[in-house]
Formats: C-alpha cells, structure tokens, sequence
C-alpha cells in the first residue's frame, strides 16, 4: 500500500495545480505543495512569451509546466520563491506556461486590486 501512495505522490508531484487571483494576489501552484502568492501591486508589467527553452536562473523563476505560451510577470519588487533544499531566493520576474496566456493577461488586468501593464 506504501508503495502505490509513493508511486501516486512522485506522478503528481510534476503537475500544475489550478492557478488563479485571490485577495489581491496571484496565487501560483506546483507540485504536491508549493505555493506563491504575488501581490498585484508589485506586478509592475506582464507579457505574453513562447515557454520553449526557457529556464530559471538569478532573477528569473520559471514554473514548471508542458503549455507552449507562458505569462510573464515583472515585478517592482522581488518576491521569494523555493530554490534548493527548502531554500527561499528572491526574483521580479516569473514566467508560468499557461494553455491560454493571452487570456491570463486580459484577466489580471481587468482585475481591480491591480493594473500590469
């Protein structure tokens, strides 16, 4: 029973959960427990860019995920998200592959508690 809980755990553990907008934030999800919530105030423009080839590195965070277009979020101020080993680091850019990251955009800014542009 141990077993087939792990194998169930390991093939969730690469898949998005829903994301969405909530109390003002941007709230991203991963994995079986990985959370990020972005104020919208700090989201300073956005963008819609290809996800292919694209990785994490110094300033820039990438979520994981297997859609071809991606919202891109650049933010006024860093926000932490999970490096290694429980680590926190800081980034003001995240990219997060969406089916419909057009749609995405339209959405947060029509949304009231902020304007990216």
């Amino acid at each position: 029973m141990l077993l087939y809980a792990a194998a169930a755990a390991w093939a969730v553990a690469g898949r998005v959960r829903r994301h969405g907008v909530r109390g003002g934030c941007v709230v991203l999800r991963w994995g079986l427990h990985h959370t990020v919530e972005i104020p919208l105030a700090v989201v300073e423009r956005s963008g819609v860019a290809d996800w292919a080839g694209q990785r994490s590195s110094g300033s820039r965070f990438v979520l994981p995920g297997r859609a071809a277009g991606a919202l891109v979020l650049h933010l006024g101020s860093p926000v932490e998200v999970p490096a290694r080993m429980g680590a926190l680091r800081p980034v003001t850019t995240i990219t997060i592959p969406l089916s419909d990251a057009a749609a995405a955009r339209t959405t947060l800014l029509d949304h009231p508690a902020g304007e990216p542009q």
